[in-house]
C-alpha cells in the first residue's frame, strides 16, 4: 500500500507510523523538533525518538487507536517542551491505515498561562493582605470605640435609678450597642478570618461556625478528620472563604434550617463541603452568584476545584478541595 507524505508547510511536527510503532514518514518540522533530530525517516523506530516518554502508554494509544479508531489526544511535555499530541488513522475507515501522531507546540501557550496564574494569585495574595489590614484597623479603632461607648452607656444606668423611663432607655440602648459589636465583629470575620494567624485551620472553622450559630439561629454540624495537614495561606483561606459563602447562601438565599460541615483529607488533597437542607434552586435556570464564581477562580489558581449541586427543594452542597502533599506534610507534623 503507498502511504502519502505528510503534509508540509505548516508548524505542526507529523511523523506516520504503523500499529507497532514503526516510523514510516516524517514531515520537516518533525526532524527539527528537540529531541526528533534522531529519528531519519522511513523504518526506523519511532520509540528511539521517546525515549523518556511511558513506551507502554505509548503502545497502548497507537493500538487502541488501530484497532478502535477515532482520535486520542493528550498533553504532555516532549524534550522540554509542551505539547498537544493527536493520534489518528490517515484512512479513518481503514483498519490497516497507518497512524498519523501529530505534536502541537503549545509550550508557548503553556507558559504564559502558567504566568497569567502566577499573577492572579499575586493579586489574591495582595488583596488578602490588603483585607487583613483593613480587618485589622476597624478592629483596632472601632472595636475600642464600641467598647468605651458600651461602657458609657452601662455607666448612664447608674446615675439614673430612680427614673424608670431612663433606665429602660439605658438597658434599650446597651442591647444595641452589644448587638451592633456583635454584627462589627462578623463583618471583621468576613473580610479577613483574624483565626487563621493564630489557630489551625480546623479550630478557625469549627469558630466560625459557632458563632455563625449563635448569630443566625442556623443549627451548623461542623465535623473535622483528626489530622488535617497544615498547608500554605492562600489554600487555607480558599478552604475557609467557601465555609464563609456556603454558610451566607444557607443564611441569606436557602431559607435553611441546618447545615452540615465537613472538612476532611484524601490521597493527595484537603476537602470541605458545606451542605443544607434548604430550598436549592435550578442549576440550569439560575447562574451562579459572584461568590460562587469567585471561589471557583480561587480554587483554579491554586490547582484545585470547587462545585455546587442542587436542585429545587433538595437543597445545595457546596465543595471544593486544594492539593497537597498529605502524607509528606502529616509525617512532618
Amino acid at each position: 500500500m503507498e502511504t502519502r507524505n505528510p503534509p508540509s508547510g505548516f508548524d505542526d511536527s507529523v511523523v506516520i507510523v504503523d500499529s507497532s510503532g514503526q516510523v514510516l514518514e516524517v514531515n520537516d518540522h518533525f526532524r527539527i523538533w528537540p529531541g526528533h533530530a534522531a529519528v531519519p525517516g522511513a523504518s526506523a523506530d519511532f520509540w528511539s525518538s521517546e525515549a523518556a516518554a511511558p513506551l507502554v502508554q505509548r503502545r497502548f494509544l497507537l493500538a487502541n487507536v488501530a484497532t478502535a479508531g477515532g482520535v486520542t489526544r493528550l498533553v504532555e511535555r516532549v524534550s522540554g517542551r509542551w505539547a498537544r499530541i493527536s493520534i489518528h488513522r490517515i484512512e479513518p475507515e481503514n483498519r490497516e491505515s497507518p497512524l498519523a501522531v501529530v505534536y502541537r507546540d503549545i509550550d508557548s501557550v503553556v507558559s504564559a498561562e502558567e504566568e497569567l496564574k502566577r499573577l492572579r494569585l499575586k493579586i489574591l495574595t495582595i488583596q488578602e493582605d490588603e483585607r487583613r489590614a483593613i480587618s485589622q484597623n476597624l478592629h483596632d479603632e472601632l472595636g475600642q470605640g464600641m467598647t468605651a461607648l458600651l461602657f458609657t452607656v452601662r455607666a448612664l444606668d447608674d446615675v439614673a435609678p430612680a427614673s424608670p423611663e431612663l433606665s429602660r432607655a439605658v438597658r434599650d440602648a446597651t442591647a444595641q450597642v452589644e448587638l451592633l459589636t456583635r454584627r462589627m465583629r462578623q463583618i471583621f470575620y468576613r473580610i479577613r478570618p483574624p483565626s487563621l494567624r493564630d489557630a489551625s485551620l480546623p479550630e478557625a472553622m469549627a469558630d466560625y461556625c459557632a458563632t455563625t450559630a449563635q448569630s443566625s439561629g442556623l443549627k451548623i454540624l461542623f465535623d473535622a478528620e483528626d489530622a488535617i495537614p497544615a498547608m500554605d495561606g492562600a489554600k487555607a483561606t480558599a478552604l475557609y472563604r467557601l465555609l464563609q459563602e456556603g454558610l451566607n447562601n444557607a443564611i441569606k438565599h436557602a431559607s435553611a434550617q441546618s447545615v452540615w460541615v465537613t472538612l476532611g483529607t484524601d490521597a493527595d488533597s484537603v476537602y470541605i463541603a458545606v451542605e443544607d437542607d434548604g430550598r436549592g434552586f435550578d442549576k440550569e435556570s439560575s447562574s451562579a452568584g459572584i461568590g460562587i464564581a469567585g471561589l471557583r477562580e480561587r480554587f483554579s489558581m491554586l490547582e484545585g476545584d470547587s462545585h455546587v449541586d442542587t436542585r429545587p427543594g433538595g437543597g445545595t452542597r457546596l465543595s471544593g478541595s486544594v492539593p497537597v502533599n498529605v502524607m509528606t506534610e502529616r509525617s512532618a507534623t
